[in-house]
């Protein structure tokens, strides 16, 4: 491991068998900047460049979306398992309910709580709610890819060393302009890390680049 990153990059792909996972579509040093997040131009900590976790026995992330409502990608070097547990998107607005019947007190006192990866609810309880509620175990060497607006959470099942990051697909699009939007007229909602209408010009601005499938979810958001 290089400090910070699981997967080779730059100097330590120089030669040989490192130089083509380097290269590869899958790592996830490139997944986001090679989505339509790279016409940022800006390496964005989490989002663009890779964060790597480590985890232990029982050790869990709460409930929660991805910045800009955007999909993210997983990946798990070694170690022992980790359980997530998932919402589909669609069943986004009646998991906030649920959260909310939940843990009213926590609500009314902090209405962001849900955006601050702060809360946990178990899934029965979320279920028993009419909320659907997924289930699976990683493990080493394998992806776990979110959709847009899909909340989830999960726990490990001992030590484990796992790398994410957020891509954008040209099917988010639309997410990113509903999460830009909510964020203006919710108060509450997470704080975006870039601007939303920046993003759609400088794309609209590699118009030429551009295939049709991406062009047919840019124009609708112009």
């Amino acid at each position: 491991l290089e400090i910070g990153l699981g997967f080779p990059r730059g100097a330590a792909a120089a030669a040989g068998a490192a130089a083509d996972l380097a290269r590869h579509p899958w790592n996830v040093n490139n997944i986001g900047s090679q989505s339509l997040l790279a016409h940022l131009g800006v390496d964005i900590s989490g989002m663009v460049v890779p964060w790597l976790y480590f985890g232990m026995l029982f050790s869990a992330f709460c409930w929660h979306v991805e910045d800009h409502l955007a999909h993210s990608v997983n990946y798990m070097h070694f170690g022992a398992p980790k359980t997530w547990y998932g919402v589909p998107g669609p069943d986004a607005p009646r998991f906030e309910a649920a959260m909310r019947a939940c843990a009213p007190d926590v609500f009314a006192h902090d209405r962001s709580v849900l955006y601050k990866m702060v809360t946990m609810v178990p899934p029965g309880a979320l279920a028993a709610r009419g909320v659907r509620v997924t289930r699976l175990l990683q493990t080493p060497g394998t992806f776990v890819v979110t959709w847009p607006s899909a909340f989830h959470a999960g726990f490990s099942h001992g030590l484990n060393c796992a790398e994410s990051t957020n891509f954008a697909a040209p099917d988010w699009l639309p997410w990113g302009t509903r999460a830009a939007r909510e964020s203006r007229e919710r108060p509450g909602t997470r704080n975006l890390c870039f601007n939303h209408e920046e993003l759609l010009l400088r794309v609209a601005e590699a118009e030429a680049r551009l295939d049709l499938h991406t062009l047919a979810w840019l124009l609708p958001e112009l």
